[in-house]
């Protein structure tokens, strides 16, 4: 079976924003990411449109790594469930965040961040706004996440009531998941939205989340 893996990075540190609105995505290189073999491939805005279009037309597994959680309006012009990117999660895709959740933060036209806003989030992934809270605790991988390939134990912000996700990665002292899965298309392990801990990536995090991008792709699900 074909599987497409596509990490679509937003490399901020090298680029600023352009001046008006909308943000503009910008393309990292793999050696930045830590996604260097050919298995990936770096898109831009209006390539990943394109890739969610495909994806959702012939259902292939597939995954999306985003590193920033400002997203192109090729793939969601509005924060409502009908959107390019909500129709891939619901076709069976795979999208791995590790900064907020997507859809949660408000930025002004320059990408200055203005605040949070959980209802957005709740718009654009359909998880609710009420579950959300915000700390930065220590979380310890679950036996779930020791599958899907987090086997640390990390700190994490924007934990997540479990109710509310499918798979608990990581838990706090609290119980609330800081490394969490919400699938949409339920006949297809290891697919769905993937948050992982929301403080970016570091040297000892990019392995996990590679491993975690690659769980029921290049990886069998157990």
């Amino acid at each position: 079976m074909r599987h497409t893996i596509s990490a679509f990075l937003t490399i901020l540190p090298f680029l600023p924003f352009p001046a008006p609105s909308p943000p503009v995505m910008f393309r990292g290189t793999p050696e930045h990411t830590g996604f260097s073999d050919a298995a990936y491939v770096v898109p831009t805005s209006d390539s990943l449109a394109a890739f969610f279009r495909d994806l959702i037309g012939d259902s292939v597994p597939s995954a999306v790594v985003f590193a920033m959680d400002i997203l192109p309006t090729s793939v969601a012009p509005v924060l409502a469930d009908t959107v390019l990117l909500s129709r891939y999660l619901e076709a069976g895709g795979k999208i791995v965040s590790f900064s907020a959740p997507l859809g949660s933060v408000v930025r002004d036209s320059t990408g200055k961040v203005l605040g949070d806003d959980p209802k957005r989030m709740e718009q654009l992934l359909g998880i609710p706004a009420a579950a959300l809270d915000y700390d930065e605790d220590l979380a310890a991988p679950t036996p779930a996440g020791r599958n899907w390939g987090v086997n640390l134990p990390l700190r994490g912000d924007y934990p997540m009531s479990p109710e509310a996700v499918t798979h608990l990665l990581a838990a706090n002292p609290n119980g609330r998941a800081t490394a969490w899965v919400k699938e949409y298309w339920k006949g297809r392990p290891g697919s769905g939205y993937v948050q992982l801990w929301g403080f970016g990536a570091s040297v000892e995090r990019l392995p996990l989340i590679r491993a975690v991008t690659e769980y029921g792709l290049l990886r069998a699900v157990q």
